[in-house]
């Protein structure tokens, strides 16, 4: 399970709709109301969406991994 921070989420999510706009990557039409409404889930997912998964895998909970950030990740492989 990666859990990265919630303002990190919004970063990238502010760069990839900048990039979409400039045309640099070809896809689909996005509006400030659309970048918008994703934020807000963005802050929601935290409290809502990680909530009810972590309550599906209640059961393997024992073979969560649960990494902030990439080096976690590589610190645990590496262990």
């Amino acid at each position: 399970m990666l859990s990265s921070n919630a303002w990190l989420r919004d970063w990238r999510i502010l760069k990839r709709f900048v990039v979409r706009k400039l045309g640099i990557i070809p896809t689909k039409r996005e509006s400030l109301l659309d970048l918008y409404r994703l934020t807000q889930w963005n802050h929601k997912y935290d409290v809502d969406n990680l909530k009810r998964a972590m309550h599906f895998i209640r059961e393997f909970e024992h073979k969560v991994v649960a990494c902030r950030c990439a080096d976690d990740l590589l610190a645990r492989a590496a262990s």
